[in-house]
């Protein structure tokens, strides 16, 4: 028989029921965009393309899948599991007690913070390593319109994360981060390499691209200048991918 592509409220709904630790938190747009950054932007996620398709008797699956609302709300927040304290007030433990297959089972996850989870993107924004850029392993997603509509949304989305000043701090690339300099591992870790590396030649062999380094290997200063200046042209990069994506590759509605 021939099989189709789930749409993309589909898979997310069934991604989601499969694997709730890994998706849920934030609320449900965030929900959705961790589900399809594992899509579109996770080098080896190991999703091919008959992972979307199914036979179209087996449709009444995804109908019976748990509501959207019901799969977002239907967690209880718990302090406590077989009578022993969880949980040290950064982060709230929550009880997955009421959704089908785990009723009663008391599985427990650690899925949301107090302060709702910031979404970050996976690193991910070269055409090589975007599973929907033409040629790629998933491109053909883009056949289907509910899947065109889902991809406008992530890369508009990820278009403002890098737009945003404050948010794009939670990047892992992002330089300065959230994290202050001085405890930066990234940073510590950097500064000791450039004392490794003893030369300005040396530095820009190692650390290749168009920003170049300039100033003194041994000044914190100039180095902290350099990373900022590498951060925010890759910055500027993802920004003009995302507009790629969006204008070149998945077009308008």
């Amino acid at each position: 028989m021939t099989k189709k592509i789930m749409t993309a409220e589909e898979y997310i709904r069934n991604s989601v029921l499969q694997h709730p630790s890994l998706y849920a938190g934030g609320g449900w747009r965030n929900v959705k965009l961790k589900v399809l950054d594992h899509v579109f932007n996770v080098i080896g996620n190991g999703v091919q393309m008959k992972h979307f398709a199914m036979d179209p008797i087996e449709d009444a699956r995804i109908d019976k899948l748990i509501d959207v609302s019901e799969l977002v709300y239907a967690y209880r927040s718990v302090r406590e599991c077989g009578g022993i304290p969880i949980g040290d007030g950064d982060f709230e433990v929550i009880m997955l007690d009421e959704i089908g297959e785990y009723k009663d089972k008391g599985f427990v996850y650690f899925l949301e913070f107090h302060a709702a989870p910031k979404y970050a993107p996976y690193p991910n924004f070269r055409a090589d390593y975007t599973s929907i850029y033409p040629g790629n392993n998933l491109a053909e997603l883009l056949t289907e319109e509910t899947w065109r509509v889902a991809a406008r949304m992530f890369y508009a989305a990820c278009e403002q994360f890098f737009q945003d000043n404050e948010r794009v701090r939670e990047y892992y690339y992002a330089f300065p981060s959230n994290t202050p300099y001085s405890q930066n591992p990234q940073a510590l870790w950097n500064l000791g390499k450039f004392k490794t590396l003893g030369s300005v030649d040396a530095v820009n062999n190692y650390y290749k691209g168009d920003v170049k380094f300039e100033g003194s290997v041994d000044s914190q200063e100039d180095i902290y200048n350099f990373f900022c200046r590498r951060w925010e042209a890759e910055r500027v990069k993802n920004i003009q991918f995302c507009s790629h994506m969006l204008n070149d590759i998945i077009g308008e509605n």
